[in-house]
């Protein structure tokens, strides 16, 4: 789960549906929406120590604190990651029903910043009855986020591509994709092999325990919802209620990831497609591309 440079993403406002969110409200023990991966077998590996939060304002009511867990769960007493994590506290502690995790897509998306963006629009239920939680994964944003290109490289690559590319794009493509790669791996010293979707469903039932709950109370979108169900699948026990927005089939996301997504590469082309025909037809209205939007 890694982003392609630290700089923390801004997110779009969060719409939620208001059924599936009322699950939270009211769920006990079980599921709001059932995982459908398939169980691992039990857990096995030795238990972490849990990790102390220390919060501290961080304006605008939210707290913020640093979570230590291990690099490798396998091994938990040896080297540690630190983990950001913010929480914003119920608005009627007499309501308080617990913490929501909140968990945005990606991957390599800011937890952080996903509930500071959208925290105002959560229904005002779920502001009253939960403390409202999230963090950056292991190798994104402000938890020692791996940086494969540096922004300028970036900028780069974004300003070399083509939105509409010709039939000698293909290699060049690739070649980027490869530089892309080669510099991931050898930007990533030790963490490379620890950010996994296992290991942070781990860091996820680690901070649940460092926040007193018994259960997880969760909600996941897009990407979000690939952990949740990974979560679930491996602690089906410790989840009270997970609503999974927009989920991924995490059958076929494990094990078919390109088919799985083509789908959507092949809407996205053709609608862009579309816009840039429009565009060069009646580029007085779009005024975009400065005469050749295909350029």
């Amino acid at each position: 789960m890694t982003t392609s440079h630290g700089a923390p993403r801004r997110f779009g406002r969060l719409r939620m549906a208001g059924a599936a969110l009322a699950a939270l409200l009211v769920a006990g023990t079980g599921t709001a929406t059932q995982a459908t991966a398939s169980p691992k077998a039990p857990d096995t590996l030795p238990t972490p120590p849990v990790p102390s939060l220390a919060w501290t304002d961080c304006q605008g009511g939210y707290e913020c604190a640093n979570a230590d867990v291990p690099l490798d769960h396998r091994n938990p007493t040896g080297q540690k990651i630190t983990l950001a994590v913010v929480r914003k506290k119920a608005a009627d502690p007499a309501k308080r029903k617990g913490t929501l995790f909140m968990q945005p897509g990606g991957p390599g998306n800011s937890g952080v910043d996903f509930v500071r963006n959208n925290y105002d629009d959560l229904p005002a239920a779920l502001r009253e009855s939960f403390d409202v939680f999230g963090y950056d994964v292991r190798g994104v944003g402000r938890s020692s986020a791996l940086t494969c290109f540096d922004d300028t490289r970036y900028s780069k690559a974004v300003t070399d591509a083509k939105g509409v590319p010709g039939p000698d794009a293909f290699g060049p493509a690739l070649t980027e994709a490869a530089a892309f790669n080669q510099a991931c791996l050898d930007n990533a010293g030790s963490l490379l092999p620890y950010v996994g979707t296992e290991y942070v469903a781990r860091d996820i039932d680690l901070l649940r325990r460092a926040l007193g709950e018994e259960q997880l109370t969760y909600y996941g979108r897009s990407f979000g919802s690939y952990i949740g169900t990974v979560y679930a699948s491996m602690f089906p026990k410790r989840v009270r209620a997970l609503t999974l927005d927009g989920a991924y089939d995490p059958y076929a996301y494990a094990y078919r990831p390109y088919a799985y997504d083509r789908a959507q590469y092949l809407a996205l082309d053709g609608a862009m497609g579309r816009f840039l025909d429009w565009c060069a037809a009646d580029q007085a209205t779009c005024g975009f591309g400065d005469g050749d939007p295909r350029g």
